[in-house]
């Protein structure tokens, strides 16, 4: 009887697992990107190069969309650049949907849909401070 309630725990932790390493991977995918981004220049010039980093970091596939992140993607990069007086922040903000093997998305069984197979999007978000 306690079976299925404990592959429904194994699997949980499994999933919450493959999330937390996916969201671990993109926090410092984005940091490599914005530590690029100080080190080079505050114009918007070396983006490509930015975006070619913050990839190489997190082995995302060649197709992540240009900027902003918009419609049905599987991984994006957004570079933004803000003054705030004397300070120039860059913040690099990466994105991957993370597809799940269980059906953890969606409603809640027998009353709604399931959303298998399903997905989470996981954000990796740095700002850094231009010098």
């Amino acid at each position: 009887m306690l079976t299925p309630l404990l592959l429904v725990l194994f699997f949980l932790i499994f999933e919450f697992g493959i999330l937390f390493y996916s969201w671990l991977i993109m926090t410092n995918a984005a940091r490599e990107g914005a530590r690029l981004a100080v080190v080079l220049a505050f114009d918007t010039s070396s983006d490509s190069e930015i975006q070619e980093r913050v990839q190489k970091t997190a082995q995302l596939p060649r197709s992540v969309d240009a900027v902003p992140c918009s419609g049905t993607y599987d991984s994006c990069i957004e570079i933004g650049r803000t003054t705030e007086g004397l300070e120039k922040l860059v913040t690099v903000n990466a994105r991957y949907k993370v597809y799940t093997l269980t059906p953890i998305v969606g409603d809640i069984p027998f009353i709604g849909a399931i959303n298998y197979p399903g997905y989470l999007e996981v954000v990796g978000l740095s700002t850094m401070r231009w010098e």
